[in-house]
């Protein structure tokens, strides 16, 4: 089984997502494999929250015993998550989508989306400002890169590297 996002709350609940819906636990003396109750690869893991898909999305999360489907109608695949327990638990893919969890569930981002280019990976600040890394993903070469930012700091453009 291929393994792609490790991400962890503490030493003894770490958590690892791969391919063909795979989900392991780590407990802090073993580690467990966890059903999920799908086939769709999962390209990310953090806090509760588990993201994959096969081109549409699969968006899961733990209730403490199970996973529960939360996909959002009409997503595109899923490839990066980031739940803290304090901010709106965030989840990123492609074509630029970004999935806040609010009151009735996973709903678009309403402001216009920063890029078309696929989102990767997401993290929320301290303050609640939302950071996310992409690009041209899906295929070669790898050298059409974004770097976006929402939030309530004014951030200086990433200059050519």
């Amino acid at each position: 089984v291929a393994m792609c996002k490790i991400a962890g709350n503490a030493p003894d609940d770490v958590w690892a997502g791969g391919n063909a819906g795979t989900a392991l636990h780590y407990d802090g003396a073993a580690w467990s494999m966890v059903p999920t109750g799908v086939t769709p690869d999962l390209f990310g893991i953090r806090g509760r929250y588990a993201v994959g898909g096969n081109f549409t999305g699969t968006l899961l999360a733990w209730n403490g015993s199970a996973f529960i489907e939360e996909t959002p109608a009409y997503s595109y695949q899923f490839t990066g998550v980031s739940d803290d327990g304090v901010h709106t638990p965030t989840a990123v893919g492609y074509k630029g989508q970004v999935f806040l969890r609010g009151e009735f569930g996973w709903e678009l981002d309403p402001a216009e989306p920063a890029t078309l280019a696929d989102l990767h990976a997401v993290w929320i600040d301290p303050e609640g400002g939302i950071w996310t890394v992409g690009g041209r993903i899906s295929s070669d070469p790898l050298i059409h890169g974004v770097l976006a930012y929402k939030g309530a700091r004014t951030i200086a453009p990433l200059e050519a590297l």
